[in-house]
């Protein structure tokens, strides 16, 4: 009688149950409808309407602008500075969304979806970059029309410290999500912080404001046509590998 009590369980059965197996990890069936639970995210939708709020940020920076410049037109006509000032502030804005639409979000995304948190949330930076540099070239729109307390130094760096902003927001993205710090990567990142100390070395030894705007608007390109060159090098070093191969 000891042996069979010490035999039977407390539920009134004769056999021990066993522990159902649950994987090599010994991963639990909770936990695994709770993942099932989870929402569903598409990430190159999600990457698509990031890329519309750039739009919408550099949009409303470069109407800030035009509003600005018409108001100066009204008064004293076109002049080489307000020339200038446009095209500045047009190839700038267009500069950092494209400079964004090189890094390839929506393949990243997919390919690493536990690192979207730090990704999406880092966007808040980038986005109030962009809508501050938009401030910044109304704030010399303002400097040539007379209307701004600031000096042309001040006023360029209310363009070239968000610029600034949005390059290192923009590298420290890339870099989290594609874990990626070659390099290519570390020279891009280097040439435009010099282009951007060289827009305001520029204006600081005198130079007219427009000119050291010029200037500044070449700090996005930089991305742009680096990683293309990087892009093209690396087909190239593909394309030589598969000739290889089939000889």
């Amino acid at each position: 009688m000891g042996g069979a009590r010490a035999g039977r369980r407390p539920d009134g059965h004769g056999a021990r149950p066993r522990r159902p197996a649950h994987g090599a990890r010994g991963r639990r069936p909770g936990r695994r409808r709770a993942r099932a639970r989870r929402h569903p995210w598409h990430p190159h939708h999600i990457a698509e309407r990031y890329g519309l709020v750039v739009i919408i940020a550099v949009g409303e920076g470069l109407t800030g602008t035009t509003f600005a410049l018409a108001a100066i037109l009204e008064e004293s006509g076109w002049t080489v500075e307000t020339a200038l000032l446009g095209l500045a502030g047009v190839a700038l804005t267009f500069g950092l969304w494209w400079a964004y639409d090189v890094m390839p979000s929506g393949a990243l995304l997919a390919a690493r979806r536990r690192r979207s948190f730090a990704w999406g949330y880092g966007h808040i930076v980038l986005f109030g970059s962009i809508v501050a540099t938009g401030g910044g070239l109304h704030a010399a729109a303002f400097s040539l029309e007379g209307a701004s307390a600031l000096g042309r130094v001040g006023t360029l760096l209310t363009v070239a410290v968000p610029v600034t902003v949005y390059v290192a927001t923009f590298t420290a993205l890339f870099g989290a999500l594609s874990r990626e710090r070659g390099r290519v990567h570390v020279g891009l990142a280097a040439a435009s912080a010099a282009v951007v100390v060289g827009a305001v070395a520029l204006v600081v030894a005198g130079a007219p404001l427009v000119w050291g705007l010029l200037v500044l608007a070449l700090v996005p390109w930089v991305t742009v046509v680096g990683h293309g060159l990087a892009g093209r090098r690396a087909e190239g070093r593909a394309a030589a590998v598969e000739e290889v191969g089939e000889v």
